[in-house]
């Protein structure tokens, strides 16, 4: 049998075979591309309902590859992180108003040899030079303040309260209060009592009844309202004397440790006479101080000359 070489094989065999293998070769080409085209190529744009449906690509040991190894609805939704301006800030606290400062303590009455200097029948005309006088040597006084007079200068007596000084009622009118009834009594209590708070914003407690004439009535109707008789032990008799150096003297003379001095700043001569009182009296070892300051808490209805 005859050995047949490559060069024995007829020409159109060899062409022919050589054109089956390059064809094959050129499919199995064609479908490597493919498949990596399948692996790389952006997801289609066409809508669920219009896009045919693919089996899913799959490894040699059937696990599912590249972005349909596993369902992306099925993972949680990631929360975002919060920023802090987000964050919703924490309310603060209320911040407690300070506690007003308990006021300074007063002059110890029971230590110190205590007088008070009061004026009545005011305000006048003088009033306010003696308060520049006073505060110039800063030294408190009481005043025991018509109604009247408190309608006609309530400027001066919003004054004496700013200032430190006490306020105290002397009635509307200056009547005897021990001629009148209970309820005419009444009324001139009353009525200054309601034009000093509207002038001072403070009730006065304090009460020098005209003339330093009470009685049981007037006590009475001093207690119904919380109030008590405030008298003097020292009377300068300024009112009669109209003299400073007599005034002064009698002042200096008759105070005491615990002294009510009675003076009246309706008088000029009155007023030129306390600049030389206080500076003698606190010479002397006194301190100067208002009723409330002398007497403390007072008992309504009650009369008082001095502590």
């Amino acid at each position: 049998m005859r050995d047949w070489g490559i060069s024995d094989i007829p020409v159109e065999r060899n062409e022919g075979a050589m054109r089956r293998q390059r064809v094959a070769s050129g499919a199995l080409v064609g479908a490597v591309w493919l498949g990596l085209a399948a692996l790389v190529a952006p997801p289609s744009a066409a809508t669920p309902s219009d896009a045919p449906s693919a089996a899913p690509l799959v490894d040699p040991l059937g696990r599912q590859l590249g972005r349909d190894a596993r369902d992306p609805s099925a993972d949680p939704v990631p929360t975002p992180p919060v920023t802090p301006s987000q964050q919703e800030a924490p309310v603060p606290e209320p911040t407690p108003e300070p506690a007003p400062e308990p006021p300074a303590p007063g002059p110890d009455c029971a230590v110190l040899a205590c007088v008070a200097l009061t004026f009545d029948d005011g305000p006048g005309d003088y009033t306010a030079l003696l308060l520049d006088d006073l505060a110039a040597r800063g030294v408190p006084a009481t005043f025991f303040v018509l109604g009247s007079q408190v309608d006609k200068h309530p400027d001066i007596v919003a004054r004496m309260a700013a200032e430190g000084h006490a306020v105290g009622n002397h009635s509307w009118s200056h009547p005897r209060l021990t001629t009148l009834s209970a309820e005419e009594a009444g009324w001139q209590i009353d009525a200054t009592t309601t034009i000093v708070q509207q002038t001072t914003g403070t009730t006065p407690t304090l009460v020098r009844p005209p003339y330093g004439v009470s009685n049981d009535t007037v006590l009475a109707v001093l207690a119904e309202r919380g109030a008590a008789a405030i008298m003097w032990s020292v009377d300068t008799e300024d009112w009669r004397n109209r003299d400073v150096e007599i005034t002064t003297q009698r002042a200096l003379e008759g105070t005491e440790p615990g002294a009510i001095i009675l003076m009246h700043d309706i008088h000029p001569t009155s007023v030129q006479a306390v600049p030389g009182i206080v500076d003698q009296l606190q010479a002397a070892g006194y301190t100067l101080v208002t009723v409330p300051e002398l007497l403390g808490p007072t008992t309504p209805g009650q009369l008082y000359r001095n502590r």
